[in-house]
């Protein structure tokens, strides 16, 4: 009877393992330890990513796939989208229900929200983000490295870095997804940033007379606090004639809020994407 009884738990724990390695391989991970040793910043900064189900397969062992970067706002880091907004669930059940393609989903860590270049030049974020992050992504997983299949998307301040990233340089995004972005549309917002650069109005007129096919989708709660500044954005776009999904749902500047806008734009960014590549 003992003997069975260690052979049942011996049988057991050999199931449980079986199950953990086929997990790994055919369902989806996250992880949050994902670290760069920054040159340009001079110090070590985190970020965390999320791989589709079946990345780990054998037989997809030559596939490469699109990627979306995930920017936080202020009052986060990198962990922020796997903790609080549950993005691996979230994007779990957003391509086994076909509404999004399985994507690589970079969240990267920032300070304080702050995507700019500091005019002071003491922390150079944007150069950090196109010229190491960028670079490591893609040297370290299966990701597309064409701009037909590289996405941005943030909430709060890092809805405004989305915007000012794909503005800027609109030659690396197919499109950008800001969801109640803490922006500054008339002038450059006051974040340390260097105001020529930055100035969203300029940007937009300057997009507006180049005709990128960068596709845009703002996304801002009725209640919340940035509403007016966001309607602000929508209407200059209109004006300025820049295609754009425009969208106002029940809720302020929360975590339930940008949780619920995630599908949409989990959604709408594989909608921009070319086919994943094999």
């Amino acid at each position: 009877m003992r003997n069975r009884c260690i052979l049942l738990l011996l049988l057991a724990v050999l199931l449980i393992g079986i199950y953990v390695i086929y997990s790994r391989h055919v369902g989806s991970t996250i992880s949050e330890s994902g670290e760069i040793d920054s040159r340009i910043l001079g110090r070590k900064m985190c970020y965390s990513v999320y791989l589709p189900p079946g990345y780990h397969l054998r037989a997809n062992r030559e596939r490469k796939y699109p990627v979306l970067y995930l920017l936080h706002g202020f009052t986060g880091d990198h962990t922020i989208y796997p903790r609080t907004i549950g993005i691996q669930k979230i994007a779990d059940k957003a391509i086994r229900s076909g509404e999004a393609v399985p994507m690589i989903i970079v969240m990267p860590q920032s300070r304080g929200g702050i995507y700019s270049n500091s005019s002071s030049g003491t922390f150079q974020y944007e150069d950090y983000f196109f010229q190491e992050l960028i670079p490591c992504i893609e040297k370290t997983y299966r990701v597309q490295t064409e701009k037909e299949n590289r996405a941005v998307a943030g909430h709060s301040m890092g809805g405004n870095g989305t915007l000012l990233y794909a503005l800027k340089h609109p030659e690396m995004f197919a499109s950008c997804c800001a969801i109640g972005a803490a922006i500054e549309v008339r002038n450059a917002p006051n974040y340390d940033t260097a105001p020529n650069e930055n100035d969203l109005a300029a940007l937009l007129r300057r997009e507006a007379e180049s005709g990128s096919n960068v596709r845009f989708y703002i996304d801002c709660g009725k209640e919340d606090g940035l509403i007016v500044v966001n309607e602000k954005l929508h209407h200059l776009m209109l004006e300025l004639g820049i295609p754009h999904e425009y969208r106002v749902g029940q809720g302020g500047h929360t975590w339930e809020y940008w949780r619920e806008a995630m599908p949409g734009v989990l959604k709408f960014t594989s909608e921009t994407f070319t086919a994943p590549g094999e």
